[in-house]
């Protein structure tokens, strides 16, 4: 067994019914998701929606409901093919995104590993979706 990989649980988080926790250990900030270009309104929609969260069953965060837009990343169908681009152990079979005001195209992203969501990117202009701009 290769001991420098991270390992996860067997079912993924949509079978988890354990608390979900959030962090930002792995939060970055790159010229398409810039954090220190965020607006005071996106980031305080992302603490409200991170504290309404925390704490509810994984499971019941995955499934997709209207408001939340919650749902895996297909990252072949994104301006980012390649993923997050973080350590290989990483992965991408458990990225997910998540709306904070879907009116607006404010994304979360980032992955799942057991409990805890691991946020990556915050893209308060859900340049993520190629198409997104092209709709609206």
């Amino acid at each position: 067994m290769n001991r420098s990989r991270i390992q996860r649980s067997n079912n993924g988080p949509l079978a988890s019914e354990n608390p979900l926790a959030f962090s930002f250990k792995f939060l970055a900030s790159t010229s398409k998701f810039p954090v220190h270009s965020c607006g005071r309104d996106f980031l305080v929609a992302t603490l409200l929606e991170l504290q309404k969260y925390t704490g509810q069953a994984v499971c019941d965060f995955c499934n997709y409901d209207h408001q939340r837009h919650s749902h895996q990343i297909d990252f072949e169908h994104t301006t980012e093919p390649n993923g997050f681009g973080l350590n290989e152990q990483l992965g991408t079979e458990d990225s997910w995104q998540f709306a904070l005001r879907a009116d607006k195209g404010w994304r979360v992203h980032g992955f799942f590993i057991d409990a805890s969501f691991y946020v990556v990117w915050l893209d308060e202009h859900h340049l993520l979706d190629p198409t997104w701009n092209l709709v609206r």
